[in-house]
């Protein structure tokens, strides 16, 4: 692998020497970061004498031969305004041009935005492109509308993809990923700037696989801003839920503010019907339980941010988030002919996270992250069997974790558009978690107790280069990993390798290469017991091992909206819950296991397309053949494998642009699936909604429906040699919600008096 990156190197240096010898280059945008074709570039000394001319390419690329050492470039469009720069040296940079105003009467001229914006292999969404006509309020909305983006289980998923990672303004965090949906679902979708959709990372990101970078505006503005929303909604399920929030921004020359509070009310209906053939002593028993229950919870959740630019491009940046939950509760009744059980639950769930981040304006990054969680709980359990036998208990458990991560990196941009970046990274983890059981009828639960203090940590170092000839980047990079948990140590080595080209027409080929490691969750890992009725049980695996994953990729990007991919992973000690009908009791288990391996390789296609001016609609289209392997399941084995099928179409309609009201109708449909021993029955689900949006575009009415006809939760079926049992789960997907938000402010004043930014230093 070295010799590999060696002869690469050498390579790059001699290539960077074929083209230094182009004088004078640089790349012309708008101001949506959009490159711009047929922008003619006058170049002239400082004496307004003629040098050179050209014209961009459809890349917004231009390159002027005739090398001077200080010069004026005049860019001219017939759109745009013109403008003049004075500079040296043969690299321009990016030239952002400001868009002409042009009143011509009845005549109109139309264009179309590209779907996505591809650089230095990362795909760029534009929010003012995707969110425009769609009936959405918060960022973990937009996220669903990317292509190949959506939600199963309550995970967001990217087809193709084992595993896919958020971040929030291209930084990690030690949140977990449920805490980050949880402020994406609470972040309003104004505040969102674009997402950068990545399939495989490089090293640089500090994170590994496909990834989702949303941004948030945190610009700093020439003069003094406020701006802010207010936001409320309510949702009829089968209860009623509803959220309200406001956000509030600041903005000067050098300090930008945001400040986010909301509060949600949830109740959720749960419940399943259970039919198992239990087969225990050489005999089948047959046991039919139903359950029955809801979570209720009111959230808080507080988000604030602040950055403060010492120049444009040195910048340190603070933000806080917090969700709070407290007095959380649950109950479940189960009534069946094996037993009838009663379990109540109660508790709170508190999670703090701060980070601090340096960038400068020669490459370096800096900075650290922390979370604290704590969530004790109390249950109360009742079970009475069908001999008449009664067990009960009040159980206390509580998980805390403290987790530290400190980061630096450094990105060297050379000339010749070729870039070295290397950094280290620091993760530390303390698990301290517990469950103990009280009897209610004197009887010893002490072998059920469990109790951890997991000390976790994890050394990341890498090192890699991005480079650029004509058309044709490459993103190599290597990345080493030393893991330690409970005295054992291990080390791992992580390639990612992209390589991509752009044609004369603008289509853009992208090859792909990863290595990735996931680690189970803390909780799952433990030696413990937990009780759902009085037939099934949960318990834990401290024997659980992380997966690797190897994942390649081929997209091609046809006029930069058109997107064909093909894709394989491969998945060692895959883990996954499974139940398991024990043989040494009347019990079903569900437990956490590592498979051998999961294989998946498929094909994916979406087509973006419009019919005259009031309809937009997107097909996305998915293929691929699944299998996993497991020699030792509970004694079991088993090798199964199956074509699955993913199908969506969004649609949007203009009804009016004066009111402005669009309606949104879109479907979604996944084909039967397996997982492990488990057969998961075909889903589908029918979304649809309306927007009024107001004149100055400060007010905005949504009226939405998911999952209308209650479909997109499946039934599962384990039919596999001594294990006979049938899961309905109770539906409870379809919502009606109706949400309004008002944007206010936009005070603007200019001033000449510094800002006092005493109380906000670090």
């Amino acid at each position: 692998m070295f010799r590999v990156l060696l002869i690469v190197f050498f390579l790059t240096l001699n290539i960077n020497v074929i083209y230094s010898q182009l004088a004078i280059k640089g790349i012309v945008k708008d101001a949506q970061d959009i490159r711009i074709e047929g922008v003619t570039v006058v170049m002239q000394d400082l004496d307004s004498t003629f040098i050179d001319a050209a014209i961009t390419d459809n890349l917004g690329v231009f390159c002027l031969k005739k090398y001077v050492g200080d010069y004026r470039l005049i860019f001219q469009h017939i759109l745009y305004v013109t403008k003049v720069v004075k500079g040296s040296g043969n690299d321009a940079g990016s030239i952002i041009l400001e868009e002409k105003n042009y009143a011509l009467g009845e005549i109109m001229v139309r264009g179309e935005r590209p779907q996505v914006k591809v650089e230095n292999g990362t795909l760029t969404y534009d929010i003012s492109r995707l969110a425009e006509n769609k009936v959405i309020s918060n960022a973990y909305e937009f996220i669903l509308q990317l292509p190949g983006i959506h939600e199963q289980d309550g995970k967001l998923s990217l087809v193709g993809t084992s595993e896919l990672t958020v971040i929030l303004n291209g930084k990690p965090t030690t949140m977990n990923p449920d805490q980050l949906s949880n402020i994406l679902k609470n972040t309003p979708v104004s505040k969102v700037t674009k997402a950068e959709l990545i399939y495989n990372a490089p090293a640089h990101y500090r994170v590994r696989g496909a990834v989702i970078n949303v941004v948030l505006k945190q610009e700093n503005t020439g003069e003094n801003s406020f701006q802010g929303e207010f936001n409320a909604a309510y949702q009829q399920k089968y209860y009623e839920n509803g959220n309200g929030g406001i956000s509030l921004a600041y903005s000067s020359a050098k300090l930008f503010v945001d400040f986010l509070y909301s509060l949600n009310y949830n109740k959720v209906r749960s419940g399943l019907e259970l039919h198992s053939r239990h087969l225990f002593e050489n005999d089948i028993d047959d046991i039919e339980q139903e359950n029955s229950g809801n979570t209720k919870s009111l959230k808080h959740n507080i988000r604030l941010a602040s950055n403060y630019s010492f120049t444009p491009k040195d910048k340190i940046s603070f933000t806080y988030t917090g969700t709070l939950s407290p007095d959380k509760k649950s109950r479940q009744q189960s009534l069946g002919n094996f037993s009838t059980s009663n379990v109540f639950n109660n508790g709170d769930d508190n999670m703090n996270n701060v980070a601090l981040d340096y960038q400068s304006g020669f490459g370096f990054t800096g900075g650290g992250d922390y979370t604290y969680y704590n969530s004790p709980t109390r249950q109360n359990f009742t079970n009475q069997n069908d001999n008449g036998d009664i067990f009960r208990f009040v159980s206390n458990s509580n998980q805390k974790i403290n987790r530290w991560k400190a980061y630096m990196s450094q990105v060297h941009n050379m000339s010749n558009d070729f870039s070295l970046n290397y950094g280290i990274e620091f993760t530390y983890v303390n698990d301290k978690s517990y469950q103990t059981y009280h009897s209610q009828e004197e009887k010893d639960l002490s072998l059920s107790n469990s109790k951890s203090d997991i000390n976790e940590y994890t050394y990341n170092i890498y090192a890699g280069i991005d480079k650029k000839i004509g058309n044709l980047s490459f993103s190599l990079s290597l990345a080493g990993e030393y893991y330690k948990i409970a005295g054992d140590g291990e080390w791992s080595v992580y390639p990612t390798a992209q390589l991509n080209h752009i044609n004369i027409k603008g289509d853009v080929f992208q090859l792909s290469f990863s290595a990735d490691k996931s680690y189970p969750n803390y909780w799952l890992s433990l030696n413990n017991v937990g009780y759902l009725n009085g037939y099934m049980e949960t318990h834990g695996n401290p024997y659980l091992k992380p997966a690797e994953k190897y994942s390649a990729r081929l997209n091609y990007i046809l006029k930069r909206k058109y997107i064909f991919s093909m894709y394989y992973n491969y998945i060692n000690d895959y883990f996954i819950q499974l139940p398991y009908q024990s043989s040494e009791k009347l019990v079903l288990i569900y437990q956490m296991l590592n498979l051998d391996s999961k294989q998946e390789a498929g094909a994916s296609i979406v087509v973006p397309f419009r019919f005259f001016d009031f309809w937009d609609s997107s097909i996305t289209l998915d293929g691929n053949y699944s299998r996993e392997e497991c020699d030792d399941f509970h004694s079991l084995s088993f090798n199964r494998n199956k074509w699955q099928f993913f199908s969506r179409m969004d649609n949007t309609f203009i009804i009016s642009s004066d009111p402005d009201v669009k309606v949104e109708i879109a479907g979604m449909y996944i084909s039967p699936s397996l997982q492990g021993i488990y057969d998961l029955s075909e889903m589908w689900q029918m979304d649809a909604g309306i927007k009024w949006t107001s004149i100055n575009k400060k007010a905005e009415l949504r009226l939405k429906g998911t999952d209308l006809f209650n479909t997109f939760i499946p039934d599962l079926k384990v039919h596999y040699d001594t294990q006979n049992l049938d899961v309905l789960a109770v539906k409870d997907n379809r919502s009606v919600m109706l949400s309004f938000s008002y944007k206010f402010g936009d005070y603007k004043k200019k001033t000449s008096k510094s800002v006092d930014t005493s109380r906000f230093g670090h």
